[in-house]
């Protein structure tokens, strides 16, 4: 009998390590699932990343699209000093033919 109790004995360390080995393969699986959250955040954070380089492009084209709108106000500009020195050739021209008519008034004086 004390040979039977002994193999019974001996039987419930190998269910007692069979357990343990179930425990350890839970463990396992708790670190692959916590190992799959890690990647999925790696993930999140990829696309967080590629988001912030789209918002990034999208302002360095406002700032392009803002030297445009000030290259045509520097266009606007010349256009306007262009209209300036169009309405100073037109008052020299308006001298000149004043002078011509005093040509004129003293010829005929």
């Amino acid at each position: 009998k004390q040979f039977e109790w002994t193999t019974t004995i001996a039987k419930q360390f190998e269910w007692t390590t069979t357990i343990a080995k179930q425990f350890e393969w839970t463990t396992t699986i708790t670190k692959q699932f916590e190992w799959t959250a890690t990647f999925t955040k790696q993930f999140e954070w990829t696309a967080t990343i590629t988001k912030q380089f789209e918002w990034t492009t999208i302002i360095a084209k406002q700032f392009e699209w803002t030297t445009t709108i000030a290259k045509q106000f520097e266009w606007a500009a010349t256009i306007a000093k262009q209209f300036e020195w169009a309405a100073t050739i037109a008052k020299q021209f308006e001298w000149t033919t004043t002078i011509a008519k005093q040509f004129e008034w003293t010829t005929t004086i």
